[in-house]
């Protein structure tokens, strides 16, 4: 149930929709409960709306979906290894946004919503978010090869933690 809940709120609240031929997309999750000083990590990865794999933090390995994924790495332990860094990368941007608010407290939820879309008409459509408590955050405009911030209140924000960070065409 807490895996539905998560990934309709990822779903529902999208900064875009993509209704391509083929599609993309890490779903990642970390909820932070101060009361317990403890956080869950979850993610998952679809193609064409299948998922391939689910990761969490307490098995700390892939559970693949599919008998056929292999990933980038060609074993599922390479896989695990590359969440628990994400894992990482979502909790230091936790940290940074919990310092910003000042407001350790409580439970806070970060999301990430990142892929793509190849339309039917040949374009690519690329999204690559993060959403606090299930409220728009900051978001990459593929455009202007920037970050952004969906609230006012988080520009300082944005500027200190991604400030510095852009994407080539490479990287897309």
């Amino acid at each position: 149930m807490q895996r539905c809940v998560i990934l309709l709120l990822l779903m529902g609240s999208a900064h875009c929709t993509f209704s391509g031929s083929h599609s993309h997309y890490f779903y990642t999750t970390l909820t932070y409960n101060s009361s317990f000083e403890s956080s869950f990590y979850s993610s998952m990865r679809m193609i064409d709306d299948v998922p391939l794999f689910w990761y969490d933090s307490d098995n700390g390995v892939v559970e693949r979906q599919v008998p056929w994924f292999k990933g980038v790495n060609t074993s599922l332990w390479g896989v695990s290894r590359n969440e628990l860094r994400f894992h990482g990368v979502m909790q230091a941007i936790l940290n940074e946004t919990l310092n910003y608010i000042n407001n350790t407290e409580g439970y806070h939820v970060l999301q990430n919503l990142d892929g793509c879309a190849v339309n039917t008409d040949g374009t690519i459509g690329y999204i690559k978010e993060y959403q606090y408590n299930g409220q728009p955050f900051i978001y990459f405009d593929w455009e202007t090869r920037k970050w952004k911030s969906e609230l006012p209140e988080f520009e300082g924000f944005k500027e200190d933690v991604f400030g510095n960070y852009t994407m080539t065409e490479e990287e897309k």
